[in-house]
């Protein structure tokens, strides 16, 4: 059917506008640094984890300083704008993929 054949084609579109979002530098940079913090605080993490001996005060101190850390590098100009590009691409999916969810539906009933 054409709505079938439209629907098919509007999704083609918008998974290539995905990948094409995908393959920017930009976006390549931001999920490398993602990882890097990602890796870091895990490892921190594993590390703080298996180093039971560490008196109680110590380990709260060295939480402290990696939750100003993350702090801090929750609110540099460039991660608020990766959240923000995030969102944009996420919600705009979402979106049309909510509206193509129920126009499945909706055509799944008619037949």
């Amino acid at each position: 059917s054409d709505s079938h054949a439209h629907t098919m084609q509007k999704k083609k579109n918008q998974d290539e506008k995905l990948y094409r979002e995908l393959n920017t530098e930009s976006y390549k940079k931001m999920i490398m640094r993602f990882e890097q913090v990602f890796n870091s605080n895990l490892s921190e993490f594993m590390t703080q984890l298996k180093s039971d001996s560490d008196s109680h005060a110590h380990t709260m101190q060295k939480k402290k300083n990696q939750d100003e850390k993350l702090y801090r590098e929750l609110n540099t100009e460039s991660y608020k704008k990766m959240i923000m590009r995030f969102e944009q691409v996420f919600n705009s999916n979402l979106s049309e993929f909510m509206t193509q969810l129920k126009s499945d539906s909706d055509s799944h009933a008619h037949t």
